[in-house]
């Protein structure tokens, strides 16, 4: 098998560099002036029931392990 030589294989397309004379605007991270509620139940819930598996499986670990014996 003959390796194919580097000196005369396909140019290489040159690469067309972005204008950066017209960037592109970015949003405003807050468009609403008063927050949604959604996300905050969501998180309060996620938060509250991740509270409680932990409590609940470490009091389980505390329980099993002082109950051995």
């Amino acid at each position: 098998h003959t390796p194919t030589p580097t000196n005369t294989s396909t140019p290489l397309p040159t690469h067309t560099p972005t204008p950066t004379s017209t960037p592109t605007p970015r949003p405003p991270d807050i468009v609403m002036p008063d927050p949604p509620v959604w996300p905050m139940l969501v998180g309060l819930a996620a938060v509250t029931l991740f509270a409680a598996l932990v409590g609940t499986l470490f009091g389980y670990g505390e329980s099993s392990t002082t109950n051995t014996g």
